[in-house]
């Protein structure tokens, strides 16, 4: 975005800049004329002397007058001759074959000058004639040199100055002077014989040293792109290393991180093996106190349980109570447990025995629920650990007890529960004895107060905080408490760390069986949070979230205040408008991202800039509105507005790269254009849009007229309505030429809207309201549909496969059902699709590229061309360019218009072609007006051209005659 905002500023015509030929012919010619202008100095030196001489020697023959008057002449001629060889042979606005006429002319001029002296003095003595002869011989023989780099300026001085003393010769009628004219005939043959040979060796010489130059020009180009390939191996042999010491770092890492898990393993299998030889320890221990134990069963009315794995064998005691069976002995118990054992917990149970056997645990324990014959459940435990393993190292015996735990698991589950409530509650929970002191707190008090359990646990909240205010709150909540049993209301407390926070607090008194007061209940609500979402929700309602400026609806509060106060103190009150220029692009160009930084930057700057203002508001997306109070003094306004302007022009780093911005700014001001705040708002809007309309980056003051142009263009709205039905709209079709052949290969359809009171109205005047109204889709329709049928009518009257583009606006690429209206209008026509090239801007291309690039393949399966109208104009992406679909780039007239006078247009258009062909793309040129232009274009391959120099837009009939032309 930097280099496209640098080329856009730079000068369009510097005009101090040498001149760029577009031949070598005309290259030469310019190195004649400098020279010339160079070896000119020391002639007319020469020439200046030799007058004086003539002055001396022929003072009495002429009127002092005349001879005084040469003199002056002789004197002044040299001078303006050598600034006039300087002056045409630097001057680029004059064409060289003017140049070289108009040096001719002036050489030829200063011959003439001589002669009409020689014919002045007419002398008749020898001698006179003998000093003039050689006066004039020495400066023709000297002008040989002088003038060699250019023969016509030579001829042009030699034939005048020469012309004079010939003519004498011949007007003496003797026959010693026809010795002298045949003597100055053969000196003039040798002199002009002398000049060509001179000219010859210095035009070769020349031609020599432009070579030379242009051979130098191209030495240096490729040592420099030499430099830049050495620089990139450079950076990719550092890459690469840096590669490589990376990849060796991790490998390091890799190895160490293996040898500390490899470490990690053989310490776990040491605590294994000792965990194992503990294992066998205690399952000797078990054994030895197994009779023991099955007494100790027996009283505490427990049941001892016995299984042999191998079996699948398991002894138990208490097993009617279990089952319902007197059976001291099962086979396949397991089987037998899941019938009876709820399937939540048979799948715990299972998971538990086999971490077990799978030496994981240190002993089985499970609880779980059995059915009873009732169709009832009873919780029981299962305590177990295995005593017996094979040789493989598997369990083969488990011993253990087994108890009825029903009433137990209820009451767990019952505190268990009031203890998640009581723990995860929201809301902090105290607990006070009669006294009010802490008996316990949950969680949620802990967090919400800062002081640990054991902190308050026994203190009272006096203890915690004994302010005169506290003690205060506490003695009337007693007084509550004392008649209600029940008190609540906000008060303030304060944290361990000492800040203070609002609190909601509910106290219910709960009695014991007596009536006598046995504990207090405390609910407390911390109202920080909710007081802070209250701040944030009146600050998101009255401001913006990403620039912290006032929010519209606030900003229209503070302007009518604003305006009350303007109107009770009678100063002057300013509404400012600003609206950033381009946003919508730099948004879809470089993300949303980049937009909102783009518009923090921007408030950030204003509220710099209008720190003196009442209120500084985002009044939309990207649209600042700002209200001031000033003196009478217009300028301070002005100067604020400039400054805004300066300040927002300062770059915005985005993506690395450096973005300027612009904007435009609409002011109205209080009382002297209203005193109604919306109509003040209108106003300014109003300024605003006057000040985008003139390209942007400026401030408008609102004045009476806007008001008048605003009605003139609702006017035109409803006119070009009217034109659609009325059938007001005409297509005229500009011709595009082939540079290879010469002949017309296609044509641009251009819209007229023939008004019948206003004439024909250019497009420029109605298609921007056309778009903003939505009639663009209609009158395109109308413009494709009639286009289309014009090339086809072209084809039935003998004039071969004419092409027709017609330009898309990006509405109608857009619109539902387009490409059904295409195929459509390709079908009525009966036109070949390779027939029609659709015309595109590189904004509509910039615009949501991933769909874009899918609905012009869609138009270009269809066979239809694709081409990108004045290009180089918008800020398309050259990685973008290679994926469109397109088959032309159509360069902008503003590079062509000058481009055989502006070396920066000359370039850009070179480049664009080279581009262009590099891409497989075709070239037109539009704007073309010159025949040096056309033969510029020529010489660059460029394929088509476009311009007045070719035709103006013409009519159906006029472009039906010219074809015919053509055509003959």
């Amino acid at each position: 975005m930097q280099s496209l905002n640098q080329a856009t500023t730079a000068p369009v015509n510097d005009v101090s800049q040498p001149d760029e030929a577009p031949s070598g012919e005309s290259q030469l010619l310019k190195a004649q004329l400098k020279r010339l202008a160079v070896e000119s100095k020391a002639f007319y030196t020469l020439s200046l002397l030799a007058s004086l001489v003539v002055v001396v020697t022929f003072w009495h023959h002429l009127p002092p007058a005349v001879t005084i008057g040469w003199l002056v002449l002789q004197c002044c001629l040299p001078l303006g001759q050598l600034g006039f060889y300087s002056f045409i042979a630097n001057n680029r606005q004059v064409a060289m074959r003017t140049k070289s006429i108009l040096a001719t002319l002036g050489s030829a001029l200063s011959g003439l000058a001589w002669g009409g002296m020689f014919f002045a003095i007419n002398p008749t003595s020898t001698n006179d004639q003998a000093l003039l002869f050689s006066l004039i011989a020495s400066l023709a023989v000297y002008s040989t040199a002088a003038f060699s780099a250019y023969m016509p300026a030579f001829i042009g001085f030699a034939v005048a100055i020469l012309a004079a003393p010939f003519i004498h010769l011949v007007n003496i009628q003797d026959f010693a002077h026809s010795n002298l004219i045949f003597v100055a005939g053969l000196f003039s043959v040798f002199v002009f014989y002398s000049a060509v040979r001179i000219n010859r060796s210095t035009v070769i010489a020349l031609k020599y040293r432009a070579d030379k130059e242009a051979l130098i020009n191209n030495l240096t180009h490729a040592m420099t792109q030499s430099d830049e390939l050495n620089q990139e191996l450079i950076q990719e042999v550092q890459q690469r290393v840096a590669a490589e010491l990376k990849l060796k770092r991790a490998h390091e890492q890799l190895e160490q991180t293996v040898d500390h898990r490899t470490q990690e393993l053989q310490q776990t299998n040491h605590l294994l093996e000792q965990e194992m030889s503990l294992h066998k320890n205690t399952t000797k221990e078990l054994l030895d106190s197994q009779n023991r134990l099955s007494k100790s069963m027996e009283v505490s009315q427990l049941g001892l349980w016995e299984w042999d794995l191998e079996n699948d064998c398991i002894y138990h005691s208490h097993f009617h109570k279990l089952f319902g069976s007197s059976n001291t002995t099962t086979n396949q118990f397991l089987k037998h447990l899941k019938a009876n054992t709820h399937h939540e917990d048979f799948r715990a149970a299972r998971k538990a025995l086999i971490e077990h056997m799978r030496g994981n645990t240190e002993q089985y324990l499970v609880r779980y629920r059995i059915r009873q014959p009732d169709g009832g459940w009873l919780w029981f435990e299962d305590s177990g650990q295995a005593v017996e393993w094979n040789e493989k190292g598997r369990a083969t015996r488990i011993l253990g007890t087994r108890r009825e735990v029903t009433r137990e698991m209820e009451h767990t589950e019952k505190l268990r529960l009031g203890n998640i409530v009581f723990q995860n509650t929201t809301e902090a929970i105290a607990i006070l004895d009669q006294n009010f002191r802490f008996m316990t707190v949950n969680n949620s008090f802990i967090t919400m107060t800062g002081y640990e359990l054991n902190e308050v646990i026994g203190k009272t909240s006096v203890d915690l905080d004994d302010s005169v205010e506290k003690l205060e709150t506490l003695k009337a909540i007693g007084r509550e408490l004392a008649h209600n049993d029940f008190w609540q209301g906000e008060i303030t407390d304060y944290r361990k760390s000492g800040s203070a926070y609002p609190m909601w607090l509910k106290i219910n008194l709960v009695r014991d069986k007596s009536g006598l007061p046995s504990h207090y209940i405390c609910l407390l609500s911390d109202l920080t949070a909710r007081k802070e979402i209250d701040r944030k929700l009146r600050y998101l309602t009255h401001y913006d979230k990403l620039t912290g400026l006032v929010n519209r609806d606030l900003f229209l509060d503070r302007l009518h205040a604003s305006m009350q106060h303007s109107h009770r103190t009678e100063r002057p009150l300013a509404l400012f408008l600003i609206n950033l220029d381009r946003f919508k692009l730099i948004n879809d160009t470089f993300g949303h991202n980049a937009g909102d930084k783009v518009l923090r930057t921007a408030a950030e700057r204003l509220s710099q800039i209008f720190s003196d203002a009442d209120t500084v508001s985002r009044y939309n997306s990207d649209e600042f509105a700002i209200a001031i109070e000033y003196s009478d003094d217009l300028r301070a306004i002005q100067t604020k507005a400039r400054k805004a302007i300066e300040v927002l022009n300062l770059p915005v780093n985005i993506s690395d790269k450096d973005l300027i911005l612009s904007a435009s700014i609409g002011i109205s001001i209080t009382p002297n254009h209203t005193k109604d705040m919306h109509t003040l708002m209108n106003q300014a809007e109003l300024a605003r849009n006057q000040a985008k309309g003139m390209g942007g980056n400026v401030f408008y003051l609102y004045s009476e007229h806007l008001n008048d142009s605003s009605a003139e263009r609702l006017h035109l709205e409803n006119e070009l309505h009217n034109a659609l039905v009325k059938q007001q709209f005409e297509v005229f079709y500009q011709p595009k030429q082939n540079l290879k052949d010469n002949c017309i290969e296609s044509a641009e359809a251009l819209i007229r809207w023939n008004h019948p009171e206003h004439g024909l109205i250019p497009p420029a005047k109605f298609i921007p309201l056309a778009e903003q109204t939505g009639l663009i889709n209609k009158i395109g329709e109308f413009v494709l549909r009639t286009a289309c049928q014009q090339a086809r009518w072209w084809s039935l009257k003998g004039f071969g496969d004419l092409k027709v583009s017609v330009n898309l606006s990006a509405q109608q690429l857009k619109a539902d059902g387009f490409m059904a209206l295409l195929k459509q209008i390709l079908k009525e026509t009966n036109l070949e699709a390779d027939r029609l090239i659709l015309e595109i801007t590189e904004s509509l291309l910039m615009d949501d590229v991933e769909t874009t690039i899918s609905q012009l393949q869609d138009i270009r399966d269809l066979g239809v061309g694709l081409s990108i109208d004045d290009f180089g104009t918008g800020y398309s992406s050259l990685s973008y360019l290679k994926r469109f679909p397109i088959d032309i780039l159509k360069i902008d007239q503003s590079f062509i218009r000058e481009i055989n006078t502006n070396q920066d247009d000359a370039a850009i258009t070179k480049a664009i072609i080279a581009m262009a062909h590099s891409l497989d793309l075709r070239v037109i040129a539009e704007g073309v007006e010159t025949i040096e232009s056309r033969e510029f274009l020529r010489d660059q391959n460029c394929d088509l051209i476009q311009g007045y120099l070719v035709s103006r837009p013409l009519t159906n009939d006029q472009m039906q005659t010219m074809l015919a032309n053509f055509a003959a």
